[in-house]
């Protein structure tokens, strides 16, 4: 059976990209985001509290998810999600590598389907990776 699901995505890369996001924001209509990180980008840099101050100075509310490991699990797109659902976001930004921008488009095409996320991805590739 055919499935859809919807994941709109926009990506800005490049020095300075957290600079801009207030103004991305505002002009998508964006006033709550979870921004989704890593711990090391969080903990070992500015570019999280830049990014946030830059959308908080926009008038966008924020909250971080910076529980992304590297070569991520589903069960950390199941708990960004999570995280998400109880912020109530109407968008999402991935700041950093390829984990955390999976880990963000994984969060927002959960977040906007109602097919569970064993139905949006092939399922069996996942299940014969150890967990850990």
């Amino acid at each position: 059976m055919a499935q859809e699901f919807q994941c709109p995505a926009k990506i800005l890369t490049g020095d300075g990209s957290a600079q801009g996001l207030g103004a991305q924001a505002q002009a998508l209509g964006v006033t709550r985001v979870v921004l989704v990180t890593d711990k090391i980008l969080h903990e070992k840099t500015d570019s999280v509290s830049d990014a946030v101050a830059c959308l908080k100075a926009s008038g966008v509310a924020v909250e971080v998810f910076d529980d992304v490991e590297p070569d991520p699990l589903v069960n950390t797109a199941r708990r960004s999600a999570e995280f998400a659902h109880r912020v109530a976001p109407n968008g999402i930004v991935g700041l950093g590598g390829g984990s955390p921008l999976d880990i963000a488009k994984a969060t927002a095409a959960i977040l906007a389907n109602e097919a569970p996320l064993e139905q949006m991805w092939a399922w069996a590739t996942f299940r014969s990776r150890p967990s850990r």
